[in-house]
């Protein structure tokens, strides 16, 4: 499959010969993970003084955040995956990189994969995303199997569903800021109306860039450029974002800051998005936290969605699983 790594996929391809697939049943019982309500957020948002007894800092596996029979609980999931595998020979090894994962993330929910350097996450955040085809498993995108598609067709939903940040920040050197986060516009041809142009704004905007909406990458901080490529992958309101350790590269300020404008994305837009990191302090800002390793989900932690993102329950609760 061909690999959309820019960090730009474009707006305005539909996704014309992409039908939604029935989900067919594992032939092995799914794992599923723990279930997050949170319908009250999604009608008004939080408050930055919730009480903390409503959105408790952790919880341990399999039990909610509310014990409610909600209408948010029966939605079906924006993303789901089922018994995914990836394996793939490096010489004369066989390597299992991603091994029987099943998952579901909720719209308007903020996941983090995290786990160490080999773990999976990434080739998994892969799979999902639609970059890679697994080597058995189903994904599917609001209701489209995206791993049966052929590429021409997991492209243009990719283009038109998704959007990616990665660690390098993959912005053209002689197109100032507007014009990088009108990208997917471009891409996608024709003359740009002032819809896309409002967008745009709006974007940059998110991502407290208007007053340098002028500046070129090589007048930016790497921080800033990195909230370039975030508010381009948010200009086309993609149904999830994917985010594959977009703060690598920063120190601790500037990597917060990144993730302030993911969150922000998340509460003020009700952005899905799914995160994948190493670091405990960018798995806080998550409302729930998948651990990887050995190309598994190893545990779930349920956060929360929280105004302050401390990172003590979290790092409390890997400790308690030896991690």
């Amino acid at each position: 499959m061909t690999r959309d790594k820019t960090g730009a996929p474009g707006a305005g391809e539909t996704t014309t010969g992409v039908r939604p697939v029935a989900p067919k049943r594992s032939t092995r019982p799914a794992r599923r993970p723990a279930r997050y309500t949170r319908a009250d957020e999604r009608d008004s948002g939080p408050s930055a003084g919730s009480d903390p007894e409503t959105h408790p800092a952790a919880t341990p596996r399999g039990m909610t955040m509310a014990e409610s029979g909600s209408d948010a609980e029966r939605l079906p999931p924006i993303l789901e995956a089922r018994d995914l595998t990836m394996h793939y020979r490096l010489g004369e090894t066989r390597v299992e990189a991603v091994r029987g994962v099943s998952l579901s993330v909720q719209e308007g929910e903020f996941v983090a994969l995290m786990g160490p350097s080999g773990s999976g996450k990434s080739t998994l955040l892969h799979l999902l995303g639609g970059l890679d085809r697994p080597t058995s498993g189903e994904v599917l995108l609001e209701g489209a199997l995206i791993s049966a598609l052929d590429d021409e067709q997991a492209t243009r939903l990719r283009r038109e569903k998704t959007g990616f940040v990665f660690q390098s920040f993959n912005l053209i050197p002689l197109l100032d800021v507007t014009e990088n986060v009108a990208l997917p516009f471009t891409i996608a041809g024709g003359a740009q109306d002032a819809s896309q142009a409002a967008k745009v704004r709006e974007a940059i905007s998110l991502v407290d860039l208007s007053d340098k909406a002028r500046h070129r990458p090589d007048q930016l901080s790497y921080g800033e450029r990195q909230r370039v490529a975030v508010a381009r992958a948010l200009v086309t309101n993609p149904a999830i974002l994917f985010a594959d350790e977009p703060t690598g590269n920063l120190d601790y300020t500037t990597g917060s800051e990144i993730l302030d404008a993911l969150w922000l994305s998340c509460v003020a837009r009700k952005q899905t998005i799914v995160l994948v990191t190493h670091d405990s302090k960018a798995a806080a800002y998550a409302d729930r936290v998948l651990v990887i390793g050995d190309g598994t989900i190893r545990d779930e932690i349920v956060l929360g969605r929280r105004s302050v993102h401390d990172a003590t329950p979290l790092i409390t609760r890997l400790a308690q699983l030896g991690l």
